[in-house]
């Protein structure tokens, strides 16, 4: 390099740069050694260092990005979707899928005929918890088949109702649009007719009737519930005696339940020998004794 021109060795240093020049011209000083080995001692120590199986994979910035690389985000294979709740499936309608799909109730009802069969022959085995499973699952397709037969007699409901208000504007008349309450009395009347062709009107009107008992017993205050004597509260407003007996005259009930409870624990006393304790009872039942 000494032997070439300086007009060589301008354009020489003007491409590698002041740094490689020097390098090349004037040779690697100590301090460039030094450097040079200290670069290669921290880089085989990286790559001997772990940094657990959960960090992200390191690549070098110089490796050029393939050209063909995945456009799409789902690359895994077609993605599976429901159509009930896609938007590209168009409107849900229920007429529609009934009518298209109708061939089901069939196989429900085969399915319905297989576990029934099933139920028994585990009954015969001594299965009884894998019997007792598959009448609950009958019992649940069963309730399944309920709801949609009374959604299918309200919306027969509004059909009528809808038709006949059709006929009434033929006709000139004005529409007549039922209230909430009147399309209920309704569908109860279409109800109650059905079950008393089925002859089932009676267990209804018992089980409902039951229904109402317990719905009312669980709005009753309880007797840990009464908290403060409104007779002599000012927040119950003046005491009305007739009023206050009409409204707790439930308490009465209480009271004679109490009373043959403690009658009932005075002769356990007695049996037991423990005589004061059981004239203690008699005071609190009676205290006039």
């Amino acid at each position: 390099m000494a032997d070439l021109p300086l007009g060589k060795v301008r354009e020489m240093k003007e491409k590698l740069g002041l740094r490689l020049f020097n390098k090349a011209y004037f040779g690697a000083t100590e301090a460039d050694r030094k450097i040079e080995e200290a670069k290669k001692e921290r880089m085989e120590k990286k790559k001997n260092e772990y940094h657990g199986q959960h960090r992200p994979k390191e690549i070098s910035s110089k490796k050029p990005v393939s050209t063909f690389r995945p456009v799409y985000q789902h690359t895994g294979g077609k993605k599976k979707r429901d159509p009930r709740f896609d938007n590209r499936a168009g409107m849900f309608k229920e007429r529609c899928f009934e009518d298209n799909y109708r061939f089901l109730e069939e196989l429900k009802k085969q399915e319905k005929d297989e576990l029934a069969k099933e139920a028994i022959a585990c009954d015969e085995r001594g299965e009884v918890e894998t019997a007792e499973r598959i009448r609950e699952t009958l019992r649940r397709m069963e309730n399944r088949e309920k709801t949609k037969a009374e959604r299918k007699m309200k919306q027969e409901t509004l059909r009528e109702l809808r038709e006949a208000n059709i006929d009434r504007m033929m006709r000139g008349e004005r529409p007549v649009f039922k209230t909430k309450a009147q399309v209920k009395m309704m569908n109860l009347e279409k109800k109650f007719k059905q079950l008393k062709k089925d002859n089932k009107l009676d267990k209804y009107m018992k089980r409902k009737a039951k229904k109402d008992a317990h719905k009312e017993a669980r709005k009753k205050p309880s007797f840990e519930q009464i908290k403060r004597d409104p007779r002599f509260d000012n927040r119950a407003g003046m005491f009305k005696e007739r009023c206050f007996e009409d409204n707790y005259r439930f308490l009465e009930e209480l009271k004679k339940q109490e009373k043959d409870e403690l009658a009932k624990e005075a002769i356990a006393c007695d049996e037991r020998g423990e005589v004061e304790t059981a004239e203690r009872i008699r005071e609190v039942r009676d205290p006039s004794h």
